[in-house]
């Protein structure tokens, strides 16, 4: 049955409303019920009187399948609770037909009018803050492993790392606990009553503009950029008046010891080249590593060589003394 609301010569409003007999044979033909669906959206409101908690459940279901839209279904009694488990969200009306309504919903209220403010506020707000702390999520852990990321050619690749054992440990349990906590308690972009009062601000979440492609990537690209800037900022403020650049790649840091003498420390070893070298050598010979540099050229200035000088040695190692077996004999 249709019933049409007219303003003036121009109808403004279109109702459904369908008797459980009538759902029975929509439900037996397939083409039918695409045809119910198509028709139900271009009503204000659709009304299923007399339907039975199975044939509610079915209706959902179509609904569910017909499009990519989420559904929320509200009951207050036991012939609503299949209703309830097949909807994307089920609220459940505390009333006096039982708690079986309230048990099988995700939400329980106490009037029906709290479902305005549930809606339009605390679901609102709550599909915001979910998606900020997801993007914030990746935000601060892209910054943690960058750093990491960067420190490693600076020495090596050897698997130093940049930060001591408890402070990522420390990092994690401040940085996600604090922020949200103080930032999701405190932060309203706007009022509960201004957000009741205009509806239209529910669809920045239909419209997914809280989380999306571009707002995704918009906070990785703010991490990458934070974390390189914390990195070498952190290395060339703190760090560098100790490096100093000595070609190829490598770099010496330079200390000074408990006597007041400077000295260098390579910060990286070409460990291919010397396990090359060793290859290379014939069997018994050994290798023969550079002299260390004497204190008086460390005092003028005159630093070593930061390259890895290896050379066989002319002496050869001698043979392995033979084992002898309980009885003293040699072996054949």
């Amino acid at each position: 049955m249709l019933f049409r609301a007219s303003a003036g010569d121009s109808f403004k409003r279109l109702g459904v409303v369908v008797s459980g007999e009538s759902l029975t044979a929509i439900h037996r033909d397939r083409d039918l019920e695409k045809s119910f669906v198509r028709f139900c959206l271009f009503a204000n409101a659709v009304i299923c009187a007399r339907a039975t908690p199975g044939q509610k459940s079915q209706l959902v279901s179509l609904i569910k399948e017909s499009g990519p839209w989420r559904i929320l279904c509200v009951g207050d009694g036991a012939n609503d609770v299949p209703m309830i488990l097949e909807a994307h969200v089920g609220v459940g009306v505390v009333g006096k037909e039982g708690n079986q309504a309230v048990m099988a919903a995700d939400y329980a209220i106490h009037e029906f009018h709290f479902l305005v403010p549930l809606l339009l506020w605390h679901g609102r707000i709550a599909y915001r803050r979910v998606a900020v702390f997801i993007c914030y999520y990746f935000y601060k852990n892209v910054i943690l492993v960058l750093t990491e990321l960067a420190f490693a050619p600076m020495n090596g690749y050897s698997g130093q790392i940049f930060f001591a054992d408890w402070l990522p440990m420390l990092y994690n349990i401040v940085w996600t606990s604090l922020p949200p906590i103080f930032t999701f308690i405190f932060e309203q972009d706007v009022s509960p009553k201004d957000s009741v009062e205009n509806p239209q601000f529910y669809r920045a979440g239909q419209r997914h503009e809280y989380f999306n492609f571009w707002s995704f990537w918009k906070w990785i690209i703010w991490a990458l950029s934070h974390g390189l800037f914390c990195f070498y900022i952190t290395i060339y403020v703190c760090i560098s008046p100790g490096y100093t650049s000595v070609g190829n790649g490598r770099t010496q840091r330079l200390e000074r010891d408990h006597e007041g003498t400077l000295v260098a420390h390579n910060a990286r070893l070409h460990a291919g080249a010397a396990h090359r070298h060793i290859q290379d050598l014939p069997r018994g010979r050994v290798l023969e590593l550079p002299q260390p540099p004497r204190r008086r050229d460390l005092n003028r200035g005159i630093l070593p060589d930061p390259g890895l000088s290896l050379r066989p040695s002319r002496r050869r190692v001698p043979p392995a003394p033979a084992h002898r077996d309980a009885r003293g004999a040699l072996p054949a």
